[in-house]
C-alpha cells in the first residue's frame, strides 16, 4: 500500500529532523537559534504523533481514522522569534555551526514542503489531502522562520531593517 510506505517515510523523516533540532538546540549558545531549534523539535514531535495515529488507523481499518484531526498545532514561530529578539542575541553571539545548522534546516524544511505536497497530490480522501497540504504549509512556515533566523545571525542590521525594529 503506497500510503503506508509514504507514512513510514514521513515518520522517519520527521524523527530525523526532530533529533537534528534537539541536538542543535543543545549545542547552540545563541538564544534565538536555540529557541528556534527547540520549537522546531517540538513541532516535529507533534507531526510524528499525528502521523503515527494516521498510520495505525490505516493499518487497522484501511481508511483515514476519524479521531485524527486534519490539522496540527500551528505555532507561530516567526512571531515568537521576532518577540524574543534582543541585540544580545545577534550575530555577535553565534558561531559558524549555528549558520551551518540553519542552512541544513532550510534544506530539511524545503524537502518536507515538497514531500507533503506530493503526498497530498496523490490523496483520494479529501480529509487526508487537507491534512498533508496543511503539513506542507506548516513546514513552509518553518522554512521561513529558519531563513529569518539565518538572516538575523548573518546580518542583524538587515534583519532589523526588514522588521522595522530598532537595532
Amino acid at each position: 500500500m503506497k500510503r503506508i510506505s509514504s507514512l513510514e517515510l514521513a515518520i522517519e523523516n520527521e524523527r530525523r529532523e526532530m533529533e537534528f533540532y534537539l541536538n542543535e538546540a543543545n549545542r547552540s549558545l545563541n538564544p534565538m537559534a536555540k529557541y528556534l531549534f527547540e520549537t522546531l523539535a517540538s513541532d516535529e514531535q507533534d507531526h510524528i504523533d499525528l502521523l503515527r495515529k494516521l498510520y495505525t488507523g490505516l493499518l487497522e481499518e484501511n481508511k483515514w481514522p476519524e479521531e485524527v484531526s486534519a490539522e496540527v498545532a500551528d505555532n507561530n514561530v516567526l512571531a515568537a522569534l521576532k518577540n524574543s529578539v534582543t541585540r544580545q542575541s545577534s550575530s555577535y553571539d553565534h558561531v559558524d555551526s549555528d549558520v551551518d545548522a540553519l542552512r541544513k534546516s532550510v534544506d530539511f524544511e524545503q524537502s518536507a514542503v515538497e514531500f507533503y505536497a506530493n503526498i497530498a497530490d496523490e490523496c483520494e480522501d479529501e480529509m487526508e489531502e487537507k491534512f498533508f497540504r496543511y503539513l506542507s504549509g506548516i513546514e513552509e512556515k518553518h522554512m521561513l522562520a529558519v531563513k529569518d533566523t539565518l538572516l538575523f545571525l548573518e546580518d542583524p542590521d538587515a534583519w532589523h531593517a526588514a522588521h522595522d525594529t530598532d537595532a
